[in-house]
């Protein structure tokens, strides 16, 4: 692909030449030819972005035609067959070619009839189909078509083509040759396609005669016209044609030729009419165009078109120039013998100056005119269609506005100014030269002209220079830029780090603002507009409101450079930085004060904006009476009017062209994609129409389930993912236009993956239910070793007890018991009568008492035969053992179940102190115990009807001097249960102890 655009260099240097010629002579004013407007040029060849297709990228062979298709891309018709072009590359769409499976004959090689119906030929079968309501039908074509086929649809919707064998007619689904009974001889043949008129009118050029067939009619009207081989109509009805005896135009009256005027006996060949009233024409010589058409019919006009012209010195791929045609969105292409051409109109068009090698100053004069001053040249004046030179005011460094809407220009040695209506006249000053160059003027309140020269703030009045002055004034040595606010105040801001200083009354005030020192590093340019203070620089741009600053932010921090600021009346904001133009519409604007982040609309080359800026503090961006905005880079001055509206295409269509597994290319049943196992790097190639600005469509895909939201992909045409899963999935592709609109629906394709042997779901439930058996084992495993543990432990516990009382009866018990029989032995021998002997009888008694207690204790220590009886059976033997002092009552509720020994000890223990508390201070009242076995937990809880507790001893927890509520914590916490102890309304005490199952229970079932 090789992409030019031409700036028209030969005129530039004529230009030049005559600039020189006409110093050389002692003019004071050089006219130049400029377009209508301020120097608003109309449309030549040279303004477009000329962008030319041939065989190494990807072009088959010669182009014979140009036919845009239901998706929005183009049909080229070539020597060797159809391929579809989509601004990018060039696809061709059959049977067994890469993608064929993944998109719609009609989309992509059909064209639309009024009606809406798609007729297309068929690329596997070559039948010419119908795609319309839902349904595909083959037409009935005994004669067959051609691949090559264009129709030409008149106003009731039937088509008309020609191929070898002659001329037909398309009606719904059938097609009829067209012979004597229309009028026309059969067999006549003709190459030319056939044309509509306004009217609806067809008209076919067959050997030498013109056939018109009026709309509603049955037969060809013979029209004897010759040297009318190419033909088309203008907009005004006329009918041109085009021969190789030359071009000529023909008036019409009632729809039929009148009157023939010849322009010129040169020979042309095919001719076209765009949207824009632009007239192109091939000429053995190559191409040629003329903005307006009508231009041609003045005198000249011939000339004009000849000499706007393009041939293969200027970039045209051959002369053979063989078809015209236009896009939805105005750009013009051009099939040749080597080459697919596109010219496009850039957004930016460059205005015709003589050269210069630096950015120039320019100032828009309020009458509607503009002024540039280059560097390197006279001043120039651009109004009504011409360009004036001004000699005497060479080499100009700065042009700025007057107060009274005059103009101060400075050059490297002399300052001007021009008041409205008058001429240039100097301004006496002080010798400025050793100071540096003059790039700053602006006048405050009190009449002083303020000027930077070099590096130094000056202040003129009366012909004298002075410094600034107060106690908030600038500090003179350093380099400033200027701008009069609408409340007449005069702002400098600095390149260095520091609030803008402002003037009024002959008074200085420094704004303190952290958000602006935040944002700007160094100011190059300001701007005022309404209430509104702009202020660019190197890293950033913003505005003062009165005294506040509001930074713009911009997505990916675009926003720098900025050497060129204006605010139109509309309220959008545009601005010059990094040799793009970017532009902020009114609201996008106004989120972008109130600190929203905003994306601003990018211009660069793309757009006919060429060149950089290479001077920082002279404004590069500037609105003229008309409300165009002016560019100045150092290659030229372009312009755009932001009012014109702009053509916007819908959002394209993206289509799927491939999906590739490892490299090879899948193929498709019904609609859908299968691949098989494991298919490791799957690569989705897709396109979408890009005709104008090819990397500003842009595409976005997922698949879903996999991706949580859209994946980003910029201009790139492919997709690419690795090791997705087996089933089914959906990948989407979504396209934009170059104004970042999406289309309304993304394109989707099913693709299944199938799964491998160890993928199906048989083998994942059966290796499931292996892990799960495997972890089951391992369960049990660790449940048999806690267990075991457990028992150990138990045992060893019970051994340990079993010792203790072992010794206790061995050792203490039996001493005491020897010590009571000692002195059983001294009561004896003492009277019966004997007050001793009742009193250690007494104290035998009560030692009795005390050594049954021991035994209890020890019998305790070696605990109850789990084995022998139940828990149950247990708290009702020691109830027994109460008969006489209390009634005990035993309830289990709940299906009984085991419980694991250490626990069924510590119940036991804590339900026996819980018994005896309840019998010693209940006061003979009755006792009842419930045992409950239940799902999740064991309770045991027992309540007697006594006085009840203590409220003391219920909050301590506990009796001073008594350690059993104690003793009964602790057993509980050892089995992880919780002890609580409550008094019951109307009196009485109850004792419950709660143990979850999972410590209290040793099988692991559940109980209702």
């Amino acid at each position: 692909m090789v992409n030019r655009v031409f700036l028209g260099p030969l005129l530039r240097v004529s230009l030049r030449l005559f600039l020189l010629a006409a110093a050389a002579l002692g003019m004071t004013a050089t006219a130049w030819p400029a377009p209508a407007g301020t120097g608003a040029p109309a449309l030549m060849l040279a303004d477009y972005e000329h962008t030319v297709w041939g065989e190494k990228d990807g072009l088959a062979a010669e182009v014979f035609s140009i036919t845009p298709v239901p998706n929005g891309m183009l049909r080229i018709r070539t020597t060797v067959g159809n391929q579809i072009f989509d601004g990018v590359e060039f696809h061709v769409f059959r049977k067994g070619a890469a993608g064929e499976p993944f998109v719609r004959y009609a989309d992509v090689l059909g064209q639309v009839s009024p009606s809406g119906a798609v007729y297309y030929i068929h690329a596997d079968t070559l039948r010419l189909m119908r795609d319309w309501q839902g349904r595909t039908e083959a037409v009935e074509d005994k004669d067959g078509v051609g691949w090559w086929t264009r129709f030409v649809f008149d106003p009731a919707g039937i088509g008309w083509y020609v191929k070898e064998g002659g001329i037909f007619r398309l009606d719904g689904l059938k097609v009829e040759a067209i012979g004597d009974a229309w009028g026309i001889p059969k067999g006549t043949r003709t190459s030319s396609r056939p044309v509509l008129d306004a009217h609806g009118a067809i008209w076919i050029s067959a050997q030498g005669v013109l056939f018109r067939l009026p709309p509603g009619a049955r037969v060809f009207e013979r029209l004897a016209l010759p040297s009318c081989e190419r033909f088309a109509f203008a907009p005004d009805g006329a009918l041109w044609c085009a021969s190789a005896q030359g071009l000529s135009v023909v008036s019409m009256k009632d729809g039929r030729p009148a009157a023939r005027r010849v322009l010129t006996h040169s020979p042309y060949q095919g001719m076209f009419f765009d949207r824009r009233g632009g007239f192109w024409i091939a000429s053995p010589k190559g191409l040629q165009h003329a903005a307006d058409w009508r231009t041609i019919l003045e005198p000249g006009g011939v000339a004009a078109l000849q000499a706007d012209s393009m041939s293969r010195e200027q970039g045209l791929s051959s002369l053979s120039v063989n078809t015209i045609a236009e896009d939805a969105a105005g750009n013009i292409w051009v099939g040749t013998a080597t080459g697919l051409e596109r010219f496009r109109v850039p957004r930016f068009m460059p205005a015709r100056f003589p050269p210069y090698h630096l950015a120039a100053n320019f100032r828009p004069d309020p009458d509607g005119s503009l002024w540039l001053g280059p560097s390197d040249g006279s001043l120039l004046h651009l109004v009504q269609q011409q360009v004036t030179a001004i000699p005497r005011i060479k080499d100009v460094t700065a042009l700025r506005p007057a107060a009274n809407g005059g103009l101060w220009v400075s050059t490297h040695r002399s300052l001007w100014r021009k008041d409205p209506g008058r001429d240039f006249v100097p301004v006496t000053t002080p010798d400025l030269s050793w100071r540096g160059r003059i790039h700053e003027i602006a006048e405050d309140g009190t009449g002083a002209v303020w000027l930077q020269a070099g590096i130094q703030l000056l202040r003129l009045q009366d012909g004298q220079l002075s410094l600034p002055e107060g106690p908030e004034a600038p500090p003179s040595d350093g380099r400033y830029v200027m701008a009069r606010d609408s409340q007449g105040q005069l702002w400098f801001a600095s390149n260095e780090r520091q609030g803008p200083h402002v003037l009024k009354g002959g008074v200085f005030r420094q704004i303190k603002s952290d958000a602006y020192v935040a944002t700007m590093a160094q100011a190059w340019v300001a701007y005022a507009r309404g209430p509104r203070m702009w202020i660019g620089g190197r890293t950033g741009v913003g505005a003062f409101v009165g005294d506040e600053f509001h930074p713009l932010k911009s997505r990916g921090d675009v926003l720098k450079a900025i050497t060129g600021i204006v605010e139109t009346a509309q309220g959008d904001l545009w601005l010059y930085g990094l040799n793009k133009v970017f532009h902020l519409s009114a609201d996008r604007l106004q989120a972008g004060l109130n600190g929203e982040t905003v994306a601003p609309e990018v211009f660069d080359h793309r757009d006919g904006l060429h060149g950089a800026n290479d001077r920082l503090y002279a404004p590069t961006l500037t609105e003229d009476a008309a409300g165009r905005l002016w560019v100045s880079t150092n290659v030229g001055v372009f312009w755009t009017d932001p009012n014109a509206r702009q053509a916007v295409s819908r959002p394209p269509v993206a289509l799927i062209r491939a999906v590739r597994s490892d490299g090879e290319v899948t193929s498709s049943t019904a609609g859908e994609v299968r691949l098989s196992a494991n298919p490791g790097q799957i690569e989705f190639s897709y396109a979408a129409a890009a005709l104008s600005v090819a990397d500003r469509v842009q595409f976005r895909y997922r698949v879903t389930g996999v991706d949580s939201e859209w994946q980003e992909a910029g201009s790139r045409r492919t997709a690419y993912y690795t090791q997705l899963p087996p089933g089914r999935h959906r990948f989407e592709v979504q396209a934009s236009n170059e104004a970042g609109q999406w289309a309304d629906e993304p394109t989707a394709l099913v693709l299944e993956i199938t799964p491998a042997w160890y993928q199906m779901l048989g083998f994942r439930l059966l290796g499931l239910a292996l892990v799960l058996g495997f972890l089951w084992w391992l369960h049990r495993l660790r449940v048999g070793v806690l267990r075991a543990r457990e028992q150990a432990r138990t045992r060893e516990i019970a051994a340990e007890r079993e010792r203790i009382a072992r010794e206790l009866h061995d050792t203490l018990l039996q001493s005491m018991q020897g010590v009571i029989l000692g002195f059983q032995a001294v009561a004896s021998e003492l009277p019966v009568q004997s007050g001793t002997r009742g009193s250690i009888e007494a104290q035998l008694d009560r030692a009795d008492q005390l050594l049954g207690e021991a035994r209890d204790r020890v019998r305790d220590l070696r605990g109850a035969d789990s084995e022998a009886i139940s828990l149950r059976e247990a708290f009702e033997l020691a109830a027994a053992q109460l008969t006489g002092t209390a009634e005990v009552e035993v309830e289990e509720i709940g299906r009984v179940r085991p419980l694991r020994p250490r626990s069924r000890d510590r119940i036991y223990l804590i339900g026996r102190e819980a018994l005896l508390n309840a019998v010693i201070h209940g006061e003979g009242s009755k006792v009842h115990v419930q045992l409950q076995y239940r799902r999740h937990r064991f309770v045991l809880r027992i309540r007697d009807k006594g006085p009840g507790i203590d409220l003391d001893v219920l909050a301590a927890g506990t009796r001073a001097g008594h350690y059993g509520l104690v003793g009964m914590r602790e057993r509980a916490a050892q089995i992880g249960g919780t002890l609580t102890i409550n008094g019951l309304p109307g009196g009485g005490t109850e004792v419950e102890l709660q143990v979850p199952a999972a410590q209290a229970f040793g099988d692991s079932g559940s109980s209702a």
